[in-house]
C-alpha cells in the first residue's frame, strides 16, 4: 500500500501524501475535499502535517506491545546474588543442632543429628544446581564473542574429522577428506578473523 493521494490546502500548498483510505476518511468526516482522483483538499489545514507523526504512532505502539522478556542477564545476576546472600536457613538448622544437644536420649539424638546434615547437604545441593542453572542461562542470555563463534566452528570440524576417522577405510580417502576439513576449517576461520 502506498501514500498516493497528494494532500494540499486551499492555497495550494502541497503537504505531501497520504493513504487512500485515510483520504477517503478525511472526506467523510468534512475534513478535506477530492479536488482530483488522487488529490485533496484539506477544509483546515494542519499547521504541522500529522501524517508522519501518526506512522510514528502506530511504530512506537508495535514496539510498546512486543513482550519483554523477563530473563535477562540483571535477573539471572540478581538470582545468582539471592542464592548466594540466602543463608537464613543455616541459622535455623544452627537452632535445631542446639536443641538436640539438649536430648537425653542419645540415639535420637544422634539421628537428628544426620537429620539436620542431610537437610543442609540437600538444601546446598539445591543451591549448587541453582547456580549453575543460572549461571548457563546468563551464559545463553551473554552475546557470543568472536572465540565462542571459532570454538563452535572447530567443534563442528573436530566432529567431522572424527566421523571420517571412524568411517573411512581406505586411508587415502581418509586422507583426502581429512584434507578438505582442514582447509574449510582454515577458511571459516580467516572469516571470521576477519570480522
Amino acid at each position: 500500500m502506498t501514500k498516493n493521494v497528494i494532500v494540499v490546502d486551499e492555497q495550494g500548498n502541497e503537504y505531501g501524501a497520504t493513504y487512500s483510505k485515510r483520504a477517503r476518511g478525511l472526506v467523510k468526516n468534512g475534513r478535506a475535499r477530492f479536488i482530483d482522483e488522487n488529490k485533496i483538499c484539506l477544509a483546515c489545514p494542519p499547521k504541522e502535517f500529522l501524517e508522519d507523526k501518526m506512522n510514528e504512532n502506530i511504530n512506537n505502539i508495535d514496539k510498546a506491545n512486543e513482550p519483554k522478556s523477563l530473563f535477562t542477564m540483571d535477573y539471572c545476576l540478581s538470582q545468582i546474588a539471592k542464592v548466594q546472600t540466602d543463608s537464613m536457613y543455616l541459622k535455623d538448622y544452627f537452632a535445631e543442632l542446639s536443641k538436640v544437644a539438649e536430648c537425653n536420649n542419645e540415639f535420637v539424638a544422634q539421628e537428628r543429628m544426620k537429620a539436620l546434615v542431610d537437610a543442609v547437604r540437600c538444601r546446598e545441593t539445591t543451591n549448587q544446581q541453582m547456580l549453575e542453572f543460572y549461571n548457563k542461562m546468563y551464559d545463553d542470555l551473554r552475546p557470543a564473542t568472536m572465540q565462542d563463534k571459532v570454538a563452535v566452528v572447530k567443534n563442528a570440524f573436530e566432529s567431522i574429522s572424527n566421523s571420517i576417522a571412524n568411517n573411512c577405510e581406505s586411508e587415502d580417502v581418509f586422507a583426502a577428506l581429512s584434507d578438505i576439513a582442514d582447509k574449510i576449517k582454515d577458511l571459516v576461520e580467516n572469516i571470521i578473523n576477519e570480522y
